[in-house]
């Protein structure tokens, strides 16, 4: 499976952007917009991914680079960024009409700028990284519009709302960082 990942993980998103487009433009019309919107970002995260790893690509050895882990299985890694495209966009499209989910999917948007601006100080004569340009001009504007979406329709009432996800979002993430660590360590994905 590691190198099936290996050589194919990109296909996989990018045919999962395809299908995206093909489903909303043949049911655009019967999708209420809280599907609409984790099918949107479908796209929005199979364009970014195409930056990341292909055109110019190099991501994630920089990020190797960076953080001085060495990959023994890259086609597990790549396993691992499906497995978290689906959870974070194909699942709120399926459980459509809850505003956490597809909430949580926004939120990613709005994170990638972020860490692709901190990755990109990492080499101050060019600032760049692969999939920055991906996450300012597709990503945070699909982000910036879902929540406007949803603030202006009222699905979510109140700024407490979003601070007490993002809050609570917080204290979970350092835990399942912790458990991804161990869980990478047991199945040998870092040398």
């Amino acid at each position: 499976m590691d190198k099936f990942m290996e050589k194919y993980s990109f296909f996989i998103t990018s045919l999962l952007g395809i299908i995206a487009v093909i489903g909303l433009v043949l049911g655009w019309d019967g999708m209420d917009m809280l599907k609409k919107l984790p099918i949107i970002y479908i796209m929005a995260l199979a364009v970014h991914e195409i930056e990341e790893l292909k055109f110019p690509g190099g991501f994630v050895e920089m990020v190797t680079a960076m953080t001085g882990l060495k990959l023994k299985k890259l086609g597990l890694a790549k396993f691992g960024l499906l497995m978290f495209t689906l959870y974070a966009t194909i699942i709120p499209a399926f459980i459509s009409g809850y505003v956490w989910p597809v909430m949580a999917t926004l939120f990613i948007g709005i994170i990638e700028i972020f860490a692709h601006l901190a990755a990109a100080r990492v080499n101050p004569r060019k600032f760049y990284s692969p999939g920055m340009l991906t996450a300012i001009v597709v990503q945070f504007p699909v982000a910036v519009y879902g929540f406007y979406y949803l603030f202006s329709n009222q699905m979510v009432k109140d700024l407490l709302a979003i601070c007490i996800y993002i809050s609570a979002r917080s204290i979970i993430w350092p835990a399942s960082h912790y458990c991804e660590v161990k869980w990478r360590e047991v199945w040998g994905i870092y040398k």
